[in-house]
C-alpha cells in the first residue's frame, strides 16, 4: 500500500468511525411506522431539551400542543414554517418564524444523558406532521448521535441567506453529509449521482427513484442517459406528475430502456405518492439520497436539503424493500397515460355542464 493508498484508506476510516463511546445509527421507516408518531415521540423524549425544526405545513394538533407544552419541561425549540394556509396554530409557538421559501420536513433533537453525555438525533422526511401523512406513501430517515451530520442539519437551519451562485456537488460524501438548497443546486447535483453510475463500470448497476413529481430536465436527462447505458433505470411518480411538460420527458426514460411507474390508487382516498428518495447501488457500493424537495425548478429555489448516505447497507435495504412495495400498487406509464387523459376529458366535459361550477369555488376562496 502506498502513501496515497494509506491516506485514502485513513481518511475513510475516520470520516466512517463515530466518536468514542457513541454509536451512529440510522433506520428507514414508511408510512406503515406511524410518522407523525415518531416526531411526536421525538418531542416526549426527556432525553432531549433542545429542539429544531423546518416544516412547510404542521396542522396535526397532539404534535402542535406537544411543541407548545416543550417550554412547562425546560426545553426549548427553534425553526421555521412555510406559507401553507393551515400553518396559523404553529406561527403561535415561541422560537418558530415564518420563511416565504421553506419546504424543508427535518427534525433536530439534542440532549445529555445522567452520565453528561451528549445525544443527538435527526429526522429526515418528506412527511408533514398532518393526518393526512398517516396515508400518504412517505418516507423518514432517522440518524442518531452522528455530531457531523447533525451539525450539518444544524446549519442548514439557520442559515437564510442564499448565494449569488449555487454550487453542484461534485464529490459524493464517504459518510452521512446535508447539504442546503440555498447553498448547493440540488437538481444538478442528483443528476451528477446520476451520471457517475451510468459511467460506472461496475456489474449489476441499478437506480429507482421515488418523487411526487419531475419536471426538471437535468434530472431526466440524465435518467435517459443511464438507461442507455445500461443502468436498470426505474422511476415512481404521483399522477400529479403526469402534465403536458413531463410525459415527453417519461417516454423518452423509457424509450431509452428505463421504466416509469405511476401512483394513482383505485381507492380515491386522496392519497399521495410523497417520496423524495433514490438508491443507486451496485455490485460493490450503494449511495442512498434523500430530498425534502420535489424534482422541479421550484424544488431547487425553495429552502430544502439534500442527504446522502453511502454504503449503509440497512437504508440500501429498506429503501430497495419499500420501493417494491410501492411499486405494486402505481401503474405502468403506458396504462396510465390513458387513464389521465380519459380523466382530464371526464373534468372538462363536467365543466361544460356545469360552468357556474368553477365560478362559486373562486367566490369561496376569496371570501
Amino acid at each position: 500500500m502506498n502513501k496515497k493508498q494509506l491516506f485514502s484508506f485513513l481518511l475513510l476510516f475516520i470520516g466512517m468511525t463515530p466518536l468514542l463511546g457513541m454509536e451512529i445509527t440510522t433506520h428507514y421507516y414508511d408510512n406503515n411506522d406511524n410518522l407523525p408518531g415518531r416526531m411526536q415521540s421525538l418531542l416526549n423524549d426527556p432525553l432531549f431539551d433542545e429542539f429544531g425544526v423546518n416544516l412547510y405545513v404542521a396542522s396535526h394538533k397532539n404534535i402542535i400542543n406537544t411543541m407548545k407544552e416543550l417550554p412547562k419541561r425546560g426545553a426549548t425549540i427553534t425553526g421555521t414554517f412555510g406559507k401553507h394556509y393551515k400553518n396559523d396554530d404553529i406561527s403561535h409557538i415561541h422560537g418558530l418564524s415564518f420563511e416565504e421559501d421553506e419546504h424543508g420536513k427535518y427534525w433536530r433533537a439534542k440532549g445529555t444523558d445522567s452520565e453528561g453525555k451528549e445525544h443527538t438525533k435527526c429526522l429526515i422526511t418528506k412527511a408533514h406532521p398532518t393526518y393526512n401523512a398517516y396515508r400518504n406513501h412517505d418516507s423518514m430517515i432517522e440518524v442518531e448521535n452522528d455530531p457531523d451530520f447533525f451539525d450539518q442539519i444544524e446549519y442548514t437551519m439557520n442559515s437564510y441567506s442564499p448565494v449569488k451562485k449555487k454550487q453542484k456537488i461534485d464529490n459524493t460524501p464517504i459518510k452521512n453529509s446535508a447539504y442546503s438548497s440555498l447553498k448547493y443546486n440540488i437538481n444538478k447535483s442528483l443528476a451528477k449521482r446520476i451520471d457517475n453510475i451510468a459511467n460506472n463500470k461496475d456489474d449489476d448497476r441499478k437506480l429507482e427513484m421515488a418523487t411526487m413529481n419531475l419536471t426538471d430536465k437535468i434530472t431526466a436527462n440524465s435518467l435517459t442517459n443511464a438507461a442507455k447505458k445500461g443502468v436498470n433505470v426505474a422511476l415512481l411518480v404521483n399522477k400529479s406528475a403526469l402534465t403536458k411538460k413531463s410525459i415527453p420527458l417519461f417516454k423518452k426514460i423509457e424509450k431509452a430502456g428505463g421504466h416509469v411507474s405511476v401512483f394513482d390508487p383505485e381507492d380515491k382516498q386522496h392519497r399521495i405518492l410523497h417520496l423524495g428518495t433514490t438508491r443507486i447501488a451496485t455490485a460493490k457500493k450503494c449511495l442512498v439520497i434523500h430530498s425534502t424537495g420535489n424534482l422541479t425548478e421550484e424544488g431547487n429555489e425553495q429552502h430544502n436539503i439534500l442527504s446522502m448516505f453511502p454504503n449503509n447497507l440497512p437504508l440500501n435495504t429498506a429503501s430497495a424493500q419499500h420501493f417494491e412495495k410501492v411499486k405494486k400498487e402505481c401503474t405502468p406509464l403506458e396504462e396510465a397515460i390513458p387513464l389521465f387523459e380519459a380523466n382530464k376529458e371526464n373534468k372538462i366535459q363536467k365543466r361544460k355542464a356545469n360552468p357556474t361550477t368553477k365560478n362559486n369555488n373562486a367566490k369561496k376562496v376569496k371570501k
